[in-house]
């Protein structure tokens, strides 16, 4: 399981779950009190007065599909795809939330006496909008680093047996002695700024890698 985009992941899943079965809206007026729910504007006794079927379903695939994305970690790029599919899921599902309140509001706007209101779970897909983008921006760092470390394994050997450049401060480190934790992490990421840096500064830039 991978790290941070994990939990970013599963609070998308947590908040949509808690949209799927709260309250989103209610209104309330001669006729009564009613509610908005994913799959329908109910009567305070729960009878259903208008199916919202197609809300209710891009609510579910919106709560459903992080938590299928969390399990497939050894396709990083297949995550990133649905990182950008659950984003458009919750962008419908924004717009589904809106043309439901307006047809609610319909209902109930020929009566005499009427009002109407927003509950918190209406936003929370706003919400998870950014968990989305931030899942995804994590996916994508963590496919830097796998790509950037194996191209570095890949490459011949020029500086002598056992030792390797430091990207950061040109100094010599023996490969042997980097633990897997905070200083070889801290030479992959250094080798992905360096390539960045000569990728889209341009050859007019020379950046001195070195000082």
């Amino acid at each position: 399981i991978q790290r941070i985009q994990t939990l970013y992941l599963l609070i998308i899943a947590a908040l949509m779950a808690v949209t799927l079965f709260s309250g989103l809206a209610w209104f309330a007026g001669d006729a009564g009190e009613f509610g908005l729910y994913a799959f329908g504007l109910k009567t305070a006794g729960g009878e259903v007065v208008q199916s919202t079927v197609y809300m209710g379903v891009l609510l579910a695939l919106a709560c459903a599909l992080p938590l299928v994305t969390i399990f497939l970690f050894r396709r990083r790029l297949l995550q990133i795809r649905l990182c950008v599919v659950e984003m458009v899921l919750l962008l419908g599902s924004l717009a589904m939330e809106g043309v439901y309140y307006f047809l609610s509001w319909r209902v109930f706007s020929d009566l005499s006496f009427h009002t109407q209101g927003f509950k918190p779970a209406i936003v929370l897909p706003l919400v998870c909008l950014l968990f989305a983008y931030l899942a995804a921006r994590a996916v994508f760092r963590d496919e830097l680093l796998v790509r950037a470390a194996d191209e570095y394994a890949d490459r011949p050997n020029t500086t002598g047996p056992g030792v390797c450049p430091s990207a950061c401060s040109g100094s010599s480190v023996p490969i042997g002695g980097l633990p897997f934790g905070r200083k070889r992490f801290a030479i992959r990421t250094d080798l992905i700024i360096k390539r960045m840096l000569q990728t889209f500064a341009g050859p007019e830039n020379n950046f001195n890698f070195e000082a």
